[in-house]
């Protein structure tokens, strides 16, 4: 091992005979120490390495001696590692630093190095620094941070297939236990409305509202026992941008809305379409219902715009509906696809579930972007044709689990 004297002694002019056998016994003391050790001089050059530290890099002492960082690892890490050395150089303190380190056989390792200085009476400054391999910590932490997350997402599964569960188990004892109520009222409403037919009572007014509102109860039930129900798809290829062009052809839109179809698809895909129909009709109302927000006060001059986008995107075919509208608040945003979370003040929150729902049995996936002011894109990414995989079953696991 090629030790520089003033590192031996800290003296220059020490007598060769005593060099040559401080030089033995330092070599000794320094290859014996178990931790990767290295010493650099000013020019970041390594005058000193032990046993540990040519194992750890893979190379022999003769390969590593007179060379810099750059001759031997990533140019990425050597920056890391010269930055460090220039700071110890600098300001005399010492520095702990955890950085990866990639050998010759191209392994990378997670290292914690700590570098402190050394100053020669002969003006000589060295950077000295000893290394623990923490790669194994390092896994464990990463296994650690993978188990956390499949644990929350299972937890997360697993209420949401309680909640979905509850759902259903309402939705049955809602069902029996209303619906003949409710039949009994609309029956005994469509009597009242006969014998006040033509007679001007004032009443009539009222008894528009019980109709909507009976209506509107059987909507709910109708809408819980859908989402419980489990879905029997019959999917079938299909041209996406031709049938979504006759879906949106006989859709009406609101006034003062304008409904911009791009389609360039030109994909076929396997769905049930009116399955399908439904996810277009939900996506559209509520991109609608957003638009004529009495609560939203756009400039005059605002375009009310909601665009059905069909593209390729690799093995997929990307839909999109994008609206103009107010956007989703961000405290809302990570809720919207919940069941029974709604923020209108009618409807039963089913809506995006649903959604939801349909695209995953058809091995797709959905996501949602929105700005406040600028407006929500939602985005449907679903296999094309040839790459499609057949669904688990007939149904997703949340409404297996219901």
């Amino acid at each position: 091992m090629d030790i520089p004297v003033s590192l031996v002694d800290g003296a220059a002019t020490a007598a060769p005979s005593d060099a040559d056998g401080k030089h033995d016994v330092l070599a000794h003391i320094v290859d014996a120490i178990t931790n990767p050790l290295f010493v650099k001089d000013e020019q970041h050059r390594l005058v000193v390495v032990n046993d540990a530290f040519c194992t750890l890099l893979g190379r022999t002492r003769a390969n590593i001696l007179g060379r810099t960082d750059f001759d031997f690892v990533r140019a990425e890490e050597a920056r890391i590692y010269q930055a460090k050395d220039k700071v110890v150089l600098e300001t005399g303190k010492a520095d702990e630093n955890e950085e990866p380190l990639t050998n010759a056989a191209g392994k990378q390792h997670w290292i914690l190095t700590r570098k402190s200085l050394i100053r020669t009476p002969d003006g000589h400054r060295y950077v000295i620094g000893v290394i623990t391999d923490i790669s194994e910590r390092k896994q464990m932490e990463v296994d650690l941070r993978e188990a956390n997350a499949t644990l929350k997402s299972t937890m997360e599964k697993l209420a949401d297939s309680e909640r979905l569960a509850t759902i259903g188990q309402v939705a049955a004892t809602v069902s029996h236990e209303l619906r003949n109520p409710l039949g009994a009222i609309r029956n005994s409403m469509a009597l009242v409305h006969q014998r006040t037919a033509g007679k001007q009572l004032g009443v009539e007014r009222a008894l528009e509202r019980v109709d909507r509102n009976i209506q509107r109860c059987a909507t709910i039930i109708a809408a819980l026992l859908e989402f419980t129900h489990k879905r029997e798809t019959v999917r079938a290829a299909t041209a996406i941008d031709a049938w979504l062009g006759e879906v949106l052809e006989q859709y009406k839109i609101p006034d003062g809305i304008v409904l911009a179809p791009e389609l360039r698809a030109r994909d076929e895909i396997a769905i049930d379409k009116e399955q399908f129909r439904q996810v277009i009709g939900n996506l559209v109302d509520n991109a609608a219902q957003a638009l004529n927000d009495p609560a939203w006060n756009p400039p005059a001059d605002h375009v009310r715009r909601i665009t059905v986008r069909s593209e390729s995107a690799g093995p997929h075919m990307r839909l999109s509906v994008i609206d103009t509208g107010p956007g989703i608040p961000p405290e809302v945003l990570p809720r919207i696809f919940e069941p029974l979370f709604t923020t209108k003040n009618f409807g039963v929150g089913l809506g995006l579930p649903t959604v939801r729902q349909i695209v995953e049995l058809h091995g797709g996936t959905i996501d949602v972007e929105s700005a406040v002011g600028k407006g929500t894109t939602i985005t449907i990414f679903l296999p094309r044709l040839a790459d499609a995989a057949p669904a688990h079953g007939h149904a997703s696991d949340r409404e297996a689990a219901a």
